[in-house]
């Protein structure tokens, strides 16, 4: 199954260390289904500025269509971190490659 990578920047207060709360949140893809929920901390040593979360997307032979869900940053359970308004929340959508209805006949209507 493949993944998607998320890239977290860190902007300021580089000379300390901070944590990162982060967890998956649904919209119109469902976790479990479409994606794998996660959810966990990010420790920044001083002088670090970027880490990486990699999520696992579920695939299937039916058509989807375009599904989306939320990775957030959660200020209330992360620790010596300040947040940028509006910097909190990143949209992932997953745009499907499968054949409407479903792949079984993907061939035959490929060929036309």
């Amino acid at each position: 199954d493949p993944t998607v990578k998320l890239e977290i920047h860190r902007l300021n207060s580089y000379d300390r260390q901070c944590q990162v709360h982060w967890l998956t949140r649904e919209k119109t893809a469902k976790a479990g289904v479409n994606y794998e929920h996660q959810e966990g901390l990010l420790s920044f040593q001083p002088g670090e500025v970027e880490k990486e979360i990699f999520i696992k997307l579920y695939d299937d032979d039916n058509w989807g269509g375009t599904l989306e869900f939320e990775v957030c940053l959660d200020p209330e359970r992360s620790h010596d971190c300040l947040f940028g308004e509006y910097m909190d929340i990143a949209r992932v959508q997953r745009i499907d490659d499968d054949v409407f209805p479903t792949n079984r006949f993907r061939d035959d209507i490929l060929q036309q």
